[in-house]
């Protein structure tokens, strides 16, 4: 193993799940938003399915990205389309905006297919991910989020402040 090229990764996986359907944009015709769009690209978006589905109001999505010491995490879902599974994967990194002059800097950036900024599927999907997700998960729909250089070693009680955060935030 050459030591130089380790990246250290939290995964986190969930298993026979639906996995993050739907459109991969903004339907701006209708404002339907699907759950990859939400949980990826959307900025305070929620989608629900039913009344008991937890969260609240979408900023979750952000909260692995603040985890990251490169404030980048890796989406890799798996789901049922038409009768067959379809896999995605995407990047995404939030850096710092700032005021240029009169304009305003982009401050979110996208690992896809460059063109289009969508996901990559099919073979092109990196095959650490898929991977780390099989290492992890029998296979199957669900989703997997990978966090690059996770900063967890700021508190020597980590798992029981992330514990309290969660019932803190959606125990009802």
């Amino acid at each position: 193993i050459d030591r130089e090229k380790i990246v250290s990764m939290l995964s986190i996986h969930d298993a026979n799940a639906t996995g993050l359907t739907g459109s991969t944009e903004l339907d701006l015709n209708t404002g339907e938003v699907s759950p990859w769009f939400a949980l990826v690209k959307g900025s305070g978006v929620s989608v629900k399915f039913g009344t008991n589905a937890g969260g609240s109001y979408g900023h979750g999505s952000k909260a692995t990205l603040g985890v990251s010491q490169l404030r980048s995490v890796f989406y890799l879902t798996t789901f049922e389309e038409n009768g067959e599974l379809a896999t995605r994967f995407q990047g995404k990194s939030i850096l710092q905006s700032m005021q240029d002059g009169s304009s305003q800097t982009q401050g979110t950036g996208f690992y896809g297919i460059e063109q289009s900024v969508a996901p990559i599927i099919g073979n092109e999907i990196p095959s650490w991910s898929t991977k780390l997700r099989r290492e992890a998960v029998i296979a199957g729909t669900g989703t997997s989020i990978f966090i690059p250089f996770p900063d967890l070693h700021a508190s020597r009680d980590l798992w029981i402040e992330i514990e309290i955060a969660v019932m803190a935030n959606f125990y009802y």
